[in-house]
Formats: structure tokens, C-alpha cells, sequence
């Protein structure tokens, strides 16, 4: 508790829902990018001295994945994962309401900062 105000418990279920879209969110930002690179499988594989099957399974869903793993398929893509926190306000609530945005982003890695969001003050003035 911080300044009086009282925790409002999350039932169980709402996170595990939570967790499934981000986690979604996540596979199919990362495919795209896939695509979007124009990179084999093979290419991936052997950037990260790993089987081609491996990352078969990752970008079809079937492999867990970390951020560990997430961070490795970026940098192998020549991008950097950038992931942020977006107020419900702002991306809504529900399944796979904007899953895209809530989640995580793969930027090409051209060494610079990725850029801000036009929209950011006010994401985080809404925060």
C-alpha cells in the first residue's frame, strides 16, 4: 500500500488471460519480424549455432519462449526486443484487444534508440 490507497486483488483467471494475450502478442511479433527480415530459418539457426528445428518451433508457437529466447531470435534478426507497459486505458481490455502494441516489438538494431511513440506524454500521462 503506498499513500493510503487499498490493492485491488486480480483473480487468477484475468492473469492467466493477461499472460496468454501478451504471450501471443509476443509469437506474432516475432514471426513478423521473421517475415518482415527476409531471413531463412537457416540463417536464424546458424546464428545461434542451434538446430533448425528449434527455431521452427518457435516461430510456429510450439517452443516456450523467454526473454532470453525473444532477445536471441531479435538479435539474430539483426533487431533489438523492445517491450513496454501500456496503460489498460490506452490498449483496452479483453482478449487480443490490441495485442500488438501491449506486448513487444522487434526494431532493427541500427544502433540507435528506437524511437518514442508519437503518443507517448499522453500514454504516460494517462499512466
Amino acid at each position: 500500500m503506498t499513500g493510503g490507497s487499498v490493492a485491488v486483488k486480480i483473480p487468477k483467471e484475468e492473469l492467466l488471460d493477461e499472460y496468454y494475450e501478451n504471450l501471443h502478442g509476443a509469437y506474432n511479433a516475432m514471426r513478423e519480424r521473421f517475415v518482415a527480415s527476409g531471413l531463412t530459418q537457416d540463417h536464424i539457426a546458424c546464428a545461434l549455432d542451434v538446430d533448425k528445428s528449434l527455431i521452427s518451433r518457435r516461430l510456429n508457437g510450439s517452443e516456450n519462449l523467454t526473454l532470453k529466447t525473444l532477445s536471441h531470435m531479435g538479435s539474430a534478426m539483426n533487431c533489438r526486443l523492445a517491450i513496454t507497459f501500456m496503460p489498460y486505458s490506452v490498449i483496452g481490455t479483453g482478449n487480443f484487444s490490441n495485442a500488438r502494441s501491449s506486448v513487444a516489438t522487434f526494431t532493427p538494431n541500427t544502433g540507435q534508440t528506437p524511437p518514442v511513440p508519437a503518443n507517448a506524454s499522453k500514454v504516460l500521462e494517462k499512466a
